[in-house]
């Protein structure tokens, strides 16, 4: 993430990170908002529900890749920075800065490990959560102002629990990058 290997303590790793999981989270937010009009017009949808549906579920197929590759580019930046820690250390002009990530830096890569593995879990909820949604809008706009069947309502629970589950996980990813950035401007110690 590019943890300080800036000029100034603006960090801008940390902050990029956080506004791609920012992003993606106010993304998932808004298929669920969708998907919970869906749910409330049960048992037979709309065509204009189903469609605004439909938008939201190509909205976020198309956001979801421009989010994950942008969220590989920052891990790997960050993996590559702890790799090269000392020579990256050196680069920071900041000597307040390069202390903090000195004495800081067993908690800053326990964080990183941490943010890689809630992207990683992130992930994993986030493709079932994806294709119950596009298997949703498939079933709705192949029977269209048809009651929902039984496996309808299923897909619309299943979603909205994976859903939940990358919201958590994006949260704790926030969280985590958060506590990272005060670490390094020095406005608080980590949590242990």
């Amino acid at each position: 993430m590019g943890l300080c290997g800036c000029a100034t303590t603006k960090l801008p790793g940390v902050t990029e990170y956080n506004k791609v999981a920012g992003e993606a989270s106010k993304e998932v937010h808004r298929a669920l908002a969708a998907l919970d009009k869906i749910k409330a017009a049960t048992p037979t949808p709309s065509k204009r529900v189903v469609s605004n549906f439909s938008d939201e579920v190509t909205r976020l197929q198309v956001q979801s890749v421009t989010i994950r590759a942008r969220a590989q580019t920052i891990q790997a930046r960050g993996d590559a920075y702890f790799r090269d820690w000392s020579e990256n250390l050196a680069l920071q002009k900041d000597a307040a800065v390069r202390e903090r990530a000195e004495h800081y830096r067993p908690e800053l890569e326990r964080t990183f490990a941490d943010i890689k593995s809630a992207s990683s879990r992130a992930g994993a909820a986030f493709r079932p959560f994806l294709e119950a949604m596009v298997r949703l809008r498939a079933e709705l706009e192949s029977k269209p102002n048809q009651r929902m069947s039984l496996f309808e309502i299923d897909l619309v629970r299943a979603a909205r629990e994976n859903g939940q589950a990358v919201l958590k996980e994006l949260a704790f990813i926030q969280s985590d990058l958060t506590g990272a950035s005060a670490m390094l401007a020095g406005k608080a110690a980590p949590a242990l």
